[in-house]
């Protein structure tokens, strides 16, 4: 047995077996105080719903912290604001909230920087890539046990961001100079 093959199967019995435990907790702590026991299907609904709840908790929070921040430009329902270098630059939609586009403060020292942020954010929403984080939420949510479902989904997520790359980037000079707008 080569040593690729080995690898593979170790990193797949792992991943086996952290899923077993993991549910095997997981219906133990729905267990506690339930009169009768959940089967395995209702075990997976519970734990979906609970990482659906986690997770819309997460972005109302998210909304509430965007609402607090200055805000650089408004136009109609797009907003850019100015967020925490820590944070990065980000793009988010809520339903009926409208989209937000965040970039952060040590962009605004170079306008050129600030325009390519900014214009690679909103591709973001231009190509929908923040309405179909939602249906990531959803997949996320289904396979909340899968540490490969989750894998596969941020694949995705990485190409998709690196097409508004090239969907936006005009001078490849700036981003060499400026390697933080890759993050």
């Amino acid at each position: 047995m080569s040593a690729f093959v080995r690898d593979v199967l170790a990193a797949y019995l792992t991943a086996a077996v952290l899923v077993a435990v993991g549910f095997g907790l997981l219906r133990a702590a729905l267990a506690l105080g339930m009169e009768r026991r959940l089967d395995a299907r209702q075990t997976l609904r519970v734990g979906a719903m609970a990482f659906l709840a986690w997770a819309l908790r997460r972005y109302a929070r998210l909304r509430r912290k965007l609402e607090t921040l200055p805000v650089l430009r408004r136009v109609g329902r797009v907003r850019v604001v100015l967020g925490d270098a820590a944070d990065g630059a980000f793009s988010v939609w809520f339903p009926g909230g409208g989209a937000w586009a965040v970039v952060p403060a040590e962009v605004l020292e170079d306008p050129e920087a600030l325009r390519l942020t900014v214009r690679h954010e909103l591709q973001h929403h231009r190509q929908r890539d923040t309405v179909f984080a939602y249906a990531r939420l959803g997949f996320d949510s289904a396979f909340f046990w899968s540490p490969f479902g989750r894998r596969d989904v941020s694949e995705l997520v990485r190409t998709g961001k690196l097409n508004g790359y090239t969907a936006t980037v005009q001078a490849g000079v700036l981003l060499l100079r400026n390697p933080h707008l890759l993050d």
